[in-house]
């Protein structure tokens, strides 16, 4: 303990903001111990300044919250002057994204994928097609077919 008669867990443990997990699960472990160790006046101590540190902290958001309306909204006023509409900048956005989509690994291999595909089954299409050609006209060539016909026009002639 500190000389003041408490002792400051704000910065024993990092900043729980960039820790993982498992550290801030250790950290509150930590201080749940730590707390219960001291006596109920140091307690108090403690809570008091972490309710000053949270304070803080939430002035300092809201602080940065009102920055970065104001860099937006002279952004925005930025684009309207140079003439950059909305529309403009989806469209923009989707040329890029479809782009770095293209030129992704990932894209490449499923394309490539999908163009071995395409290309067995219209080699199969074709290969059906061309076999039912050839057997369709076997069939009109084939006596069966051309005494059918010859009884046929001999009906339709009567």
């Amino acid at each position: 303990m500190a000389s003041s008669g408490h002792q400051d867990f704000s910065g024993a443990q990092g900043d729980y903001g960039e820790s993982s997990n498992a550290e801030h699960t250790e950290a509150s472990n930590s201080d749940e111990a730590k707390l219960q160790a001291m006596s109920e006046e140091e307690r108090e101590i403690q809570r008091r300044d972490w309710m000053l540190e949270l304070e803080k902290t939430e002035e300092e958001i809201q602080t940065l919250r009102q920055v970065l309306n104001s860099k937006l909204r002279r952004a925005n006023d930025l684009k309207r002057r140079l003439g950059v509409t909305v529309l403009g900048e989806l469209r923009t956005d989707f040329r890029t994204s479809w782009m770095q989509l293209k030129e992704s690994g990932t894209y490449q291999r499923t394309a490539s994928a999908a163009k071995g595909a395409k290309d067995r089954t219209s080699g199969l299409a074709h290969s059906v097609a061309a076999k039912l050609s050839q057997r369709w006209t076997a069939a009109r060539s084939s006596n069966a077919a051309k005494s059918f016909g010859n009884a046929y026009s001999s009906v339709k002639v009567r």
